[in-house]
């Protein structure tokens, strides 16, 4: 299983997030967080490294769309 960070759009609101995406051996999505993603760790440290994964993540993964997400986990 392995996560990582993605910008979902939501075309109802016509709004973009950030969420962490689960995936499961597959490869495939499984899950993602239900509220966008907070920033807050124990030092400046661990946030400046998740900050760069996330800013990683967001510029080089496709944007996802929120209703084919849960299309794709309703045939499942």
């Amino acid at each position: 299983m392995s996560w990582n960070y993605r910008i979902i759009h939501e075309r109802k609101w016509d709004s973009y997030a950030l969420h962490e995406v689960h995936y499961n051996d597959a490869g495939y999505i499984t899950s993602w967080t239900r509220d966008p993603i907070r920033f807050a760790y124990d030092t400046k440290d661990d946030i400046l490294q998740s900050l760069k994964q996330a800013l990683n993540d967001a510029e080089t993964l496709p944007i996802l769309e929120l209703s084919e997400l849960e299309k794709e986990l309703k045939k499942e």
